[in-house]
């Protein structure tokens, strides 16, 4: 990786993750419940993205590959609405892998930038979810 190159990496990173914190800072302006919840979206629509990059970037070949990403973060989700808040934490830490895994390099299907940017972005979240008091509270 040249210079320039890691530059850029270390800037998509910071600034994922200045806006996972701004993320965090609206959410959390919300009860337990439904701040909770609004996690849980957040990473269903995390993994909706990439299916729609499919779908309009020419990605079809590596659609079954998102849907799959789509039904696990979707399950994850419910399971962690369902009683189990610290499963929505490893979610979002998990899709930040996810994107640096499977798009990195990035897919033709997948702007450069955004893997490493929701990297940063997904990993604020998750921490700060797995930090919380709520993933230990009651849900009410």
């Amino acid at each position: 990786m040249l210079p320039e190159e890691r530059g850029l990496t270390l800037v998509s990173v910071l600034i994922g993750a200045a806006l996972g914190a701004l993320f965090v800072l609206f959410v959390r302006t919300r009860n337990r419940r439904r701040e909770l919840t609004t996690y849980g979206v957040g990473v269903i629509v995390c993994a909706v993205i990439y299916v729609v990059f499919a779908i309009l970037r020419h990605g079809l070949p590596h659609l079954p590959l998102e849907i799959l990403g789509l039904a696990a973060f979707s399950v994850a989700a419910m399971v962690g609405l369902r009683g189990w808040p610290a499963v929505i934490g490893l979610a979002w830490i998990a899709h930040g892998a996810w994107d640096v895994v499977l798009h990195s390099p990035p897919q033709p299907y997948v702007p450069s930038w955004y893997p490493i940017w929701c990297l940063g972005f997904d990993w604020v979240v998750g921490v700060y979810i797995l930090a919380s008091r709520k993933v230990l509270g009651d849900l009410k």
